[in-house]
């Protein structure tokens, strides 16, 4: 019976064992993961922009300005899913759609101090008020497509802070990918 006991007592250890080694590696997943979450959202964000801007521009021929954005988002959205679990995952047309709508910002804030304001712009009336506006938010908007690119290059690098931890995390969990 004592043997016994041993047996179901070690079994019960190795399987406590193992589901905490499941939960450090989907934790580590995670880690990994959320390495990329503020270029999701600024993905997100640029998404949703891009087609808005798409519905105003609707008479405008430059509507296939967002347009061509709307839809060379998808597929880094795609790339964005598929990236879980992976300790580096190919990001490269994401990092191209952030550099094409770090150009798409700068002709905006260059356009709204030009003829093109009405054009590009519809839905605002043609006051200074509304070009310093429409300029702050298009230089919001390339600050952010700046951030996410200096994020990439952190990360490629391994310099960004969520690296560390999870280097910090393998080295306590004894947990890799």
């Amino acid at each position: 019976m004592n043997d016994k006991n041993k047996r179901k007592k070690h079994n019960e250890e190795l399987k406590m064992k193992k589901e905490e080694n499941a939960k450090n590696l989907l934790t580590l997943k995670s880690m990994y993961f959320n390495r990329y979450l503020m270029i999701r959202y600024a993905l997100a964000l640029f998404l949703f922009s891009n087609f808005y801007w798409m519905l105003f521009l609707q008479k405008s021929v430059l509507v296939a300005i967002p347009l061509a954005m709307l839809i060379f988002c998808l597929y880094p959205c795609y790339e964005n899913f598929k990236c879980y679990g992976k300790e580096r995952p190919c990001m490269r047309w994401t990092r191209i759609f952030f550099m094409c709508q770090c150009v798409v910002n700068m002709f905006v804030i260059v356009s709204v101090f030009t003829p093109l304001f009405k054009t590009i712009l519809p839905v605002l009336t043609d006051t200074t008020i509304s070009r310093v506006f429409a300029s702050s938010v298009a230089f919001i908007g390339w600050f952010i497509d700046l951030a996410c690119l200096r994020r990439f290059r952190d990360i490629k690098n391994n310099e960004d802070k969520q690296f560390k931890r999870i280097i910090e995390f393998e080295r306590v969990t004894h947990v890799h990918l």
